[in-house]
């Protein structure tokens, strides 16, 4: 057992139980001296040795003052972590190939400040090796959000991962150190991908010359860019122009309602099925329109709306998942 806790110490690894907010006991917190550390402590040895040769009372005490300091300064590095509370909160949805936000909350509620604390996570899901650092000062008596992002390649559900809290506070001989997880995840949706055009069900009293609405047949105007639209509709040269990025419309039959249709989507991969899917729904929205989802096993009935969109692209991220 000695074994063991002495190899979580030498690898940091304190990890907090999932869920909710984990306060930093002296238990969860670890210290060791950092490279300048070992050298000064080095350096105080040698000046040891140096007294106890040539009995020099000026040495002795030169060492043993710098020597408590170095370990006064321990203390304090140490006290700058423990009794800190954190907690990790998942953000919006995002989108496959974007970035997925969590809020972490450091809940300083002593009479202390706490400078020099540096935050460290996974930046990238699938590898470990990529980091990133945040430097973070809190004050006392003070509810700190730190905004963390994680780059989300693939749909489904993202966690954090272990979540990096040190600090080299006063004068960088020692760091502390814990380690913080949590459950909290956020949805990732689909890529919105594909060349096909979103298909429709137009009733039979519709004509060209019915109601004004985003068809595909005369030029219309424009509309601000929505996530999804089709680059082959983007007004280029206002772009061009360093102004909003707008799409064309067109007017034509007002479309009744689109049916969203696994068997519809032409491409053979499952990945490939769902961003053509998850464009199909942007699309319908931005529309207006009326639309159902039809994917292996499940089914979305008819509606229009922000929640409506929200449950599709939800069901379009968690197929195939077990947990969904």
């Amino acid at each position: 057992m000695a074994s063991l806790n002495v190899a979580r110490i030498a690898r940091g690894i304190a990890v907090a139980k999932p869920g909710g907010s984990t306060v930093l006991t002296h238990r969860r917190v670890y210290v060791l001296p950092t490279r300048h550390g070992w050298t000064f402590f080095a350096v105080l040895l040698a000046m040891l040795v140096g007294a106890v040769n040539y009995n020099n009372n000026l040495g002795y005490l030169l060492a043993f003052l710098l020597g408590s300091l170095g370990f006064v300064s321990m203390f304090h590095t140490y006290r700058n972590l423990a009794g800190l509370s954190l907690r990790l909160r998942p953000g919006a949805p995002a989108f496959a190939g974007n970035l997925a936000h969590f809020v972490l909350y450091l809940d300083n509620r002593e009479q202390r400040e706490r400078p020099d604390l540096c935050v460290s996570f996974r930046r990238h899901a699938d590898d470990e090796r990529r980091t990133a650092m945040v430097r973070v000062h809190v004050v006392r008596d003070e509810l700190r959000e730190v905004k963390l992002a994680v780059q989300a390649t693939r749909r489904g559900r993202v966690r954090m991962g272990r979540i990096t809290i040190a600090t080299r506070y006063p004068i960088g001989l020692f760091r502390a150190w814990s380690c913080f997880e949590s459950d909290a995840e956020v949805l990732v949706y689909p890529s919105s991908g594909g060349d096909r055009e979103i298909p429709t069900h137009v009733p039979e009293q519709s004509t060209t010359g019915g109601p004004r609405a985003r068809g595909a047949d005369d030029f219309a105007g424009l509309r601000n860019y929505v996530l999804g639209d089709s680059s082959r509709r983007v007004h280029w040269k206002s772009a061009a122009r360093e102004q909003d990025m707008m799409v064309k419309q067109f007017t034509g039959a007002t479309p009744h309602e689109a049916c969203l249709r696994w068997a519809e989507t032409p491409q053979p991969e499952t990945e490939a099925r769902l961003s053509q899917l998850c464009r199909w729904v942007l699309e319908a929205d931005a529309a207006g329109a009326r639309f159902s989802l039809e994917l292996p096993g499940q089914t979305i009935e008819s509606g229009r709306g922000h929640q409506h969109v929200r449950r599709c692209l939800r069901a379009l991220a968690l197929h195939g998942d077990a947990g969904a």
